[in-house]
């Protein structure tokens, strides 16, 4: 046990389970690296259980029945995996006779309120069986009656083992006896993540029930290396600190601003964001006292000769990026890049460290290396989750370089290698870097073998490294910018007159060359840092004393004035009146597309299609095509939109243009408008690729978005509209899709 009965964490029975989990892994996973072609050697991240996690699961849930651990509550953060999960444990079986019977009866009953067709769907079909034997899957994907149906019988005690995303541990009263996470990182929308003490708590606490089990049981299957301080954090840390996620909306604002005496500024007051905020200014000034009194206490003399060699020293380094950008762009560097040529190259720490942030500097030392091949990055269409910013010209090319690198615990494989020189105890490997982490280009080549794949080839071409280095002692000749590479800018000539004229000045100070400079910069760099925390802890006690959201209030008004939904004086117009009747959708656009007459050439499934790109909110891994005949009403959607953001971005409020317009997606207009034309949900199914659940989500938001939008139309006259509104409602609000709730 890694936390005993007392809530204790012992470090030594989790370094032995991890001793334990290595041991028995580490033999399939040489192997699969010795299978891996090229010298590169791929992910070093250890995925314990890949490939085998089928039986590990099964294994996991067939001693919870033995040692009678049941109900236990699977978890993973993936829906597709808790449907594979689950279709893995087909050949267990975890209910009696009598108990099939009860489930039977209940799914039976559940399922009459459905049509025939609607009773065949592939998902309601293939859940009965599962349920049978005792399992369960829980997950948005699901249809809502499923999702009840399961969670009714997770309380009867009629489902064993059930898989689950974290969202069924909130909001939802359901323990179990055992609880076990399939993974131990998550992906939040920009990166892979350890799980928080927050979320574990959450999740975790679902696991001993009241009144039945004296402890609950948590089970942990590692998906990566984790350190003891990691694991120590995740299941002794604190529980996440409730925040205020009060947030203006135009909706909200317009509503507000339409009742006579309220003002949205008395709202936002009152709010308990402003509580907050207010509740920290007594420690936030107790802070600032202290970091005046540090401040004041740092004597030290000489501090103008100080500054000025910090100030140099700053411009120096500037002025060399600045020139090693231009020398190291594309059409500069990119002939000079054959395989053999030495370069040095240069990591900024933190792209070292990639599991904690930590840093052990800004940069680590430069070290020589041999280039093996270049090749251009991947565009944004095929990169990943993970890579969503555009790339800078400096990151548009991969240089695969061999490098002597650090040798590092198997707990930290899955950093990124840091080089070392040559010379230094460690091992050969090819990393990729980009040009903007080139420092210099050598003149030099070295010869290096084609097939580098074994470990001895890759370390008999450092020695030749070493050689380089002991010759030239660590001083290879560089090309020379001008005569070798041939730069012609006017901007560099300039660059390299003022770094001399830097160089000059810093050769004067009186600083230079002294042998204790490192011990004369500290308490000027420890009274910096104090002096820069006191205007940070100032900026942010100005901020608790004034009122939270003032300027985005005063943009948000500007825009909506920009745009004639309140007048010059802060009246509400017709325009605005409309927007504030919409709350589903974003109520900008819609309004003004309301008011160019947009909506009135359109039918009624092609209404209903439209509509469906405001409400829906699952990203699509595949870029969607718009249906055929409703490519201009999209296109003059996504107009509208280019014109809101660029009104907002005139307003000093930041939008991201292309997030932004992105978000009305084409994704879901074609089941959407074949769903209004009276097509079956099966055939809906089969065309759409999306899971039923999601689907079902989202008609009714879109059902909700025409309601709003029927009753802000009849507020200005717009009967006809409305009854368009009203008659695709009707075409919609159907089957399954609007079936009953199993708790009414």
């Amino acid at each position: 046990m890694v936390v005993d009965s007392r809530g204790n964490f012992r470090e030594d029975n989790f370094g032995k389970a991890v001793a334990v989990v290595n041991d028995v892994t580490g033999d399939s996973v040489s192997a699969s690296k010795r299978q891996k072609k090229g010298a590169g050697g791929g992910d070093p991240t250890l995925v314990i259980g890949d490939g085998k996690e089928k039986s590990d699961v099964a294994k996991l849930v067939k001693m919870v029945m033995e040692k009678n651990f049941d109900p236990i509550i699977i978890f993973s953060f993936s829906k597709k995996e808790c449907e594979s999960l689950a279709m893995q444990m087909v050949a267990m079986d975890l209910n009696t006779a009598e108990e099939k019977q009860m489930i039977e009866a209940v799914f039976t009953s559940a399922i009459d309120v459905l049509s025939i067709e609607d009773q065949k769907l592939p998902q309601i079909r293939n859940l009965l069986p599962m349920l049978q034997r005792g399992f369960g899957v829980h997950h948005s994907g699901l249809l809502p009656i499923l999702k009840e149906m399961v969670e009714i019988l997770f309380q009867e005690g009629l489902i064993k083992a059930l898989f689950a995303t974290e969202t069924f541990s909130t909001g939802l009263n359901m323990p179990a006896k055992t609880v076990c996470f399939t993974h131990v990182r998550k992906f939040d929308g920009g990166s892979f993540r350890w799980v928080s003490s927050g979320e574990y708590i959450q999740m975790s606490g679902r696991a001993g029930r009241r009144g039945l089990d004296d402890k609950g049981l948590v089970v942990m299957m590692l998906d990566a290396r984790m350190e003891p301080s990691v694991a120590k954090q995740m299941l002794k840390g604190a529980a996440d600190t409730l925040y205020s996620e009060f947030h203006l909306e135009y909706n909200m604002l317009l509503n507000l601003m339409r009742v006579e005496g309220v003002e949205p500024e008395e709202l936002m007051h009152r709010s308990y964001r402003q509580f907050q905020t207010e509740r920290l200014l007594p420690a936030l000034q107790q802070k600032l006292r202290r970091l005046e009194g540090e401040h004041e206490s740092f004597k030290i003399p000489d501090e103008h000769s100080i500054e000025e060699y910090l100030m140099l020293t700053d411009q120096l380094v500037a002025f060399q990026q600045q020139m090693r950008s231009l020398l190291y762009q594309p059409k500069y560097a990119l002939p000079f890049l054959q395989p053999g040529r030495l370069v040095q190259i240069s990591l900024a720490a933190e792209a070292t460290d990639e599991t904690d942030g930590s840093a052990e500097g800004p940069t680590h030392a430069p070290v020589w290396g041999a280039i093996i091949n270049f090749q251009k990055a991947l565009s944004k269409s095929k990169r990943g989750k993970d890579d969503e910013k555009p790339r800078s010209k400096d990151k548009e090319f991969l240089i695969d370089i061999l490098v002597n690198i650090r040798k590092v615990s198997a707990q930290q494989s899955h950093r990124r290698p840091i080089p070392i020189p040559a010379n230094s105890d460690g091992e050969a490997l090819i990393m990729a870097v980009t040009l903007g982490e080139i420092a210099a280009i050598s003149s030099l080549r070295v010869y290096i073998p084609q097939d580098l794949r074994s470990v001895q080839s890759r370390q008999n071409a450092i020695k030749a490294l070493v050689e380089v280095e002991r010759r030239f002692k660590g001083s290879a000749p560089l090309l020379d910018p001008v005569k070798d590479i041939n730069v012609k800018e006017d901007v560099y000539r300039k660059l390299e007159r003022k770094l001399e004229h830097v160089e000059h000045l810093l050769s004067k100070n009186p600083l230079s060359g002294s042998s204790t400079l490192a011990t004369i910069l500290e308490p000027y760099k420890q009274k910096q840092a104090c002096l820069a925390e006191m205007k940070a802890l100032k900026k942010e006690i100005k901020g608790a004393q004034s009122l939270v959201m003032l300027d985005e209030l005063k943009q948000r008004k500007r825009i909506l004035k920009r745009l004639e939904f309140i007048s010059k004086e802060g009246v509400v117009t017709l325009k605005g009146r409309v927007a504030s009747e919409i709350s589903t959708g974003d109520e900008l656009v819609l309004t003004e597309l309301v008011f160019s007459g947009f909506f009135k050439e359109l039918s009624t499934p092609q209404l209903c299609a439209i509509l469906s790109c405001f409400v829906w909110q699952d990203r699509s891994e595949s870029k969607s095509k718009v249906p055929q005949g409703l490519e201009a009403p999209f296109a003059a959607v996504r107009d509208m939109a280019r014109r809101i953001c660029k009104v907002a971005n005139d307003c000093q409020m930041p939008m991201d243009m292309d997030e932004y317009v992105e978000s009305f997606s084409p994704s879901l207009m074609d089941t959407v408008g074949a769903w209004a034309q009276g097509a079956r949900f099966v055939d809906v199914l089969k065309s759409s690729g999306i899971l039923e659940g999601s689907i079902v989500r989202a008609i009714r938001r879109l059902e909700e978005l025409l309601r709003q939008l029927g009753n802000a139309l009849r507020t200005i006259g717009e009967l006809e509209l409305a009854a368009k509104c009203d008659k695709a409602i009707e075409s919609i609000k159907r089957d399954i899709v609007f079936a009953a709730s199993l708790y009414l």
